[in-house]
């Protein structure tokens, strides 16, 4: 199960599809953390680097960083 700490500052900040990608860690966390980013990319339609991003903006230096904090 992931828990992410976030604020209502960064949840502001997020964009609709950054938003997408949040709502399907929560809903399919047990998965997301035994996948690459490429297939993660794949399961929420959006590319590598929009991911990327949206890690990034979470406060993690990348997606191996989110998916085991």
């Amino acid at each position: 199960m992931i828990s992410l700490q976030l604020n209502d500052a960064v949840i502001k900040s997020l964009s609709r599809h950054e938003l997408n990608i949040l709502r399907y860690v929560y809903e399919h966390s047990d998965a997301v953390q035994s996948i690459s980013i490429q297939e993660f990319s794949a399961r929420v339609s959006y590319s590598s680097a929009t991911v990327l991003r949206f890690c990034r903006k979470l406060g993690y230096s990348g997606f191996a960083e989110f998916k085991y904090a």
